[in-house]
């Protein structure tokens, strides 16, 4: 009886594709390495920070089969509540980057592809900006999804839910984390 649960266990996590995956699925960053430091251009500008606000490059490679699209999101948990620094969806299964500063616009994003507001309810890039103390963490997760665009997703609608109904989606995620503190 163990022994035959054990088996039906195993057939099942491997059968799920949340559990399992056959490649490498992974985004890079030339401007910060995973867990290093954001650098100037990164921050935000603003009384309080003086940085570039310029949203950093990103590369990826060997996404899931099946990928129609992509969307981005960055967002930085250690803030009271959490912030959602930038978000993007429409991006097209075929692209393979996002230039430095491709989060200035949706005119600056790749063809098809569009900026959901992120918490200052800006439809673009909005670099760190954390108050004084420890370092916060910066997440950029890119999704693989199985749909050409969210399905009946608004960009108003803001980075929060586009992270909630991409996670929904996805037949893969890649992630790249930038550290920066005052």
């Amino acid at each position: 009886m163990t022994y035959r649960a054990t088996i039906l266990a195993v057939t099942v996590a491997l059968s799920s594709p949340a559990i399992v995956t056959a490649h490498a699925f992974e985004i890079t960053s030339s401007d910060f390495t995973d867990g290093g430091r954001l650098q100037k251009a990164q921050v935000g500008i603003g009384a309080e920070c003086a940085g570039g606000n310029v949203s950093p490059a990103l590369a990826w490679k060997d996404p899931p089969p099946g990928t129609r699209s992509f969307a981005l999101t960055m967002f930085d948990p250690d803030a009271h509540g959490g912030v959602w620094h930038w978000g993007v969806f429409g991006i097209a299964a075929d692209v393979e980057a996002l230039a430095g500063n491709a989060g200035s616009s949706d005119a600056t994003l790749p063809k098809g592809a569009h900026h959901a507001l992120n918490t200052r309810r800006m439809a673009a890039y909005f670099g760190a900006c954390p108050p004084a103390g420890p370092p916060h963490h910066y997440i950029v997760t890119l999704y693989a999804l199985k749909t050409a665009k969210p399905a009946g997703f608004k960009a108003a609608a803001g980075a929060a839910a586009l992270g909630r109904l991409v996670s929904a989606e996805a037949v893969g995620k890649a992630t790249i984390t930038g550290l920066y503190g005052k």
